[in-house]
């Protein structure tokens, strides 16, 4: 069973909207209209606590930051809560639309454990990698084909560097280093590229024989550059299975002409919601560092991808900082929001009394709700508390997808965002506690919390009272009827509301009661026009309104459980486990919380059938006549809109027209921009190069101070050296030298003692063998003779040859 502190209620698939929303006026009342001032009594039958709203710059430190809300010490709800507290009711009550409170970000996915959702070996296969840049608002790929992997190995034997050693030890993960005024792990990509500055990234490759897509560093390879990605466990045998584990390989870039490959918007913002761009709280320290050197810096950072064919062309799909990304899942939450709910396009009944702003208008709120203050003496705080309050993580998708589950609560297979029919959950509630409130983690080992992922705060205890009125504004009976059903569910006895934070852990559980505004006939008057109007949108398309299965889960969430231990945090394994390890491991999902706790609330309904008789008629009654005003409406203004038609069309052309004079002065003045920022990176490299070849002259050829004879490697260290020295000692690169060089010495001549003193020295302490095949070859075919020849000119080379078959 998965157990978790929060449950759901169903989304419902009519989304109720009245006829009446696109008529409010906070200016011509409604006939009948209800306004007033209603008295209520919150009592906090649990510790409660609400967040001080302190300013934005108080200190870590401040002793009151963590206090309960106030002002001079007078403790308060602020009604923004108590707001979002009944407005969310509300919209579960009165069959509300969820589409306009969220966005169409998709999230990502990693689940190894998933093969439907994330087949890792085809990510393996198909993934290629590039660089990723910005040019103005834009983003590009140069795309470099797909990685080469080099080992840590093949890298500490090539730089005397301890890359392999440090990752073999588990307690090194845990170091840290300090960069700048950062304090990066030892697990990031960052790390790395710090602690192994010896390290030098571009280089050439040559394949490995035996060893798919690794190579090694070698001069006659081809160009590329190491890349670092985040380290996520240690190297070790495992002496069970017999084999190495744990990664010990990077990747290699290949040099290839900038393709420059614009990355559609849509991909861009799913790359950066999936690195949490919109939640500093959970970046990771690689990603704030690669983004601030793309967005800060101006440079190009690595990144891997994946491509799909749209319209027949091949676009980027998704893209990620290491070759196992966090690939974007199929569909948004919106897409599962719209599978359920397809006809939610006007306003609802919350948005009617509570106001909203969207794109097209936007209504002022006939409700004011003040602030609840203490109402019962001062009560004295409980003392500071330290808890762990999990966050949402919507993309759990067990919980947070509908899934279909047998008796037992486990599914064959999992629904998830990749699927075109998935459907959320619902609303999402914390379901009331009957017990005291709970510590998380358990006493038993709350020695291991970590302070930086704790929440403090200072409750105030239980029984504390707060009262506050609600001032209402030309609502109708059925809208008034929806607040008070809200307020009091539905008159029904021995449910509670839940406010503030550590709602999980059970603080905030509160009973909400009318004082004073309304008589108990005024509101069950006002409560039986809401249900009226309830079952009459509803045209029975589903169980009358109190009977739906909504209302039921709801009332049952609001209505305290017999065991508050199905509420509880699962173990962070636990949220592994219950998806299943293993293929025929059994995958959980969270049950209905009316299944899983057994609660039963019976809700008294205030209807009959012939109160719906008379609704019916009066409510289409009604409709016609809006229709009617809506009409005259719509002749006053007819040739009023032709006139304005004509008149926006002008006005467009105009624009367009001025639109497109200013994009053509703005292209060629970035295209004069580029051109002037290539002139200035032109003469800014053939200066850097002028000083590095004015440099080289006059310090000669030196090797470094841990060049060794004796290596292994020491004479293609030695050619490597030289290369480098003679590009810049004659500004020009490899081919160039070759070329132009052909006939004559690529070093000065004060350099020839000195390269062929070092290479007699590697000679003599070449193998036995080395030296017969080496003598035995004709010059003319002998490498390294050509390559001496490059160096130092003929005459020299044979100079020097003659001295290697004398010793």
């Amino acid at each position: 069973m998965i157990k978790a502190p929060y449950n759901f209620v169903p989304l419902s698939k009519k989304a109720v909207m009245p006829f009446w929303a696109d008529h409010i006026s906070q200016d011509i009342p409604f006939k009948d209209a209800k306004s007033g001032t209603l008295k209520l009594k919150i009592t906090a039958e649990s510790p409660i606590y609400v967040r001080n709203g302190m300013p934005r710059d108080a200190k870590d430190d401040d002793p009151k930051r963590n206090d309960f809300n106030n002002i001079n010490g007078n403790y308060f709800i602020p009604g923004s809560s108590v707001k979002g507290m009944l407005r969310s009711v509300v919209e579960i009550m009165s069959f509300g639309r969820m589409k306009n409170k969220v966005n169409k970000d998709k999230y990502s996915v990693r689940d190894f454990q998933n093969n439907d959702i994330y087949p890792k070996t085809d990510l393996s296969n198909k993934v290629e990698c590039g660089w990723l840049y910005k040019v103005g608002d834009e983003y590009f790929i140069d795309k470099c084909g797909k990685p080469g992997r080099i080992s840590h190995k093949s890298i500490d034997d090539f730089f005397n560097s301890t890359i392999a050693e440090f990752f073999s030890k588990k307690s090194n993960l845990k170091k840290t280093i300090k960069v700048d005024k950062d304090w990066i792990t030892a697990k990031s990509a960052r790390f790395k590229y710090e602690q192994f500055k010896q390290v030098r990234k571009e280089n050439r490759f040559i394949g490995i024989e035996n060893k798919l897509n690794q190579f090694e560093i070698n001069d006659e390879g081809e160009q590329g550059e190491i890349i670092f990605t985040g380290q996520s466990g240690e190297r070790f045998f495992d002496k069970k299975d017999k084999k190495w584990k744990g990664k010990h390989l990077e990747f290699i870039f290949w040099d290839k002409e900038p393709t420059r490959t614009p990355v559609p918007d849509e991909v861009i913002k799913n790359f950066f919601f999936a690195h949490y761009d919109h939640d500093k709280t959970q970046q990771k320290e690689d990603w704030k560092w690669r983004k601030l050197q793309l967005e800060k810096e101006g440079k190009r950072i690595p990144v891997f991808y994946r491509t799909h064919k749209v319209n027949g062309r091949e676009e980027f799909q998704d893209i990620g900082l290491t070759m196992l990304f966090k690939i974007t899942y199929n569909h948004s939450i919106l897409d599962a929001i719209n599978n359920q709910q397809k006809n939610a396009d006007s306003y609802d009944l919350a948005e009617a009394i509570f106001g909203y702003v969207d794109d097209k208008k936007a209504l002022k709120g006939r409700v004011h709700i003040g602030h609840a203050f203490v109402s019962n003496g001062k009560p004295t705080p409980l003392g500071e508390k330290m808890e762990v309050l999990a966050g949402p993580k919507a993309s759990y998708y067990p919980n947070y997808i509908k899934q279909s589950p047998n008796d037992s609560g486990t599914v064959r297979k999992y629904k998830t965002f990749m699927d075109r029919d998935a459907t959320i959950r619902g609303w999402k509630r914390y379901p009331i506690h009957s017990g005291d409130v709970k510590r998380n983690p358990p006493p038993e080992i709350r020695g291991r919390v970590n302070e930086k992922v704790a929440s403090k705060f200072v409750p105030l205890p239980k029984s504390t009272e707060f009262e506050l009125d609600i001032a209402y504004h030309n609502l109708r009976e059925e809208e008034l009827g929806a607040l008070i059903s809200a307020i009091t569910f539905h008159n029904t006895e021995g449910l509670y509301h839940s406010i503030g934070s550590a709602k999980p852990l059970g603080y905030g559980k509160i009973s909400v009661s009318i004082e004073d505004g309304l008589s108990k006939e005024e509101q069950e008057n006002a409560l039986k026009a809401y249900e009226v109007y309830m079952d009459y949108a509803l045209k029975h398309s589903t169980l009358l309104w109190f009977q739906s299965e909504q209302i039921k889960e709801l009332f049952a969430m609001a209505k305290p459980g017999d065991d508050d231990s199905k509420l509880e945090y699962m173990d962070l394994t636990d949220f592994v486990n219950k998806k299943g390890r293993g293929k025929n491991d059994p995958k959980y999902t969270l049950i209905k919380y009316r299944l899983l706790s057994g609660n039963k609330v019976d809700v008294q309904s205030l209807v009959d059938e012939k109160d719906l008789k008379e609704a019916r008629i009066r409510y289409q009654d009604e409709i016609n006549k809006f229709k009617n005003l809506e009409d005259i409406e719509e002749l006053k203004s007819k040739r009023f809109e032709e006139t304005k038609n004509l008149l926006e069309q002008k006005v467009k052309d105009l624009k367009e027209r001025l639109q497109e004079e200013i994009r053509m002065k703005r292209t060629k003045a970035l295209q004069r921009e580029i051109e002037q920022r290539k002139a200035n990176e032109e003469e800014e490299r053939l200066t850097n190069r002028a000083e590095k070849q004015k440099e080289a002259q006059e310090r000669g050829f030196v090797l470094p101070d841990d060049f060794n004879a004796l290596n292994k490697n020491a004479f293609s260290v030695l050619s490597k050296q030289i290369l480098k020295y003679a590009e810049e000692l004659h500004n020009m690169n490899e081919n160039k030298l070759k070329k132009q060089l052909s006939n004559e010495p690529w070093v000065q001549e004060t350099d020839f003692e000195n390269i062929k003193n070092v290479m007699i020295a590697i000679y003599k302490h070449l193998p036995v063998k080395s030296v017969a095949k080496w003598q035995e070859t004709p010059l003319k075919d002998n490498y390294t003779f050509k390559k001496a020849k490059e160096w130092i000119g003929e005459e020299q080379a044979e100079t020097l040859f003659e001295e290697f078959l004398k010793s």
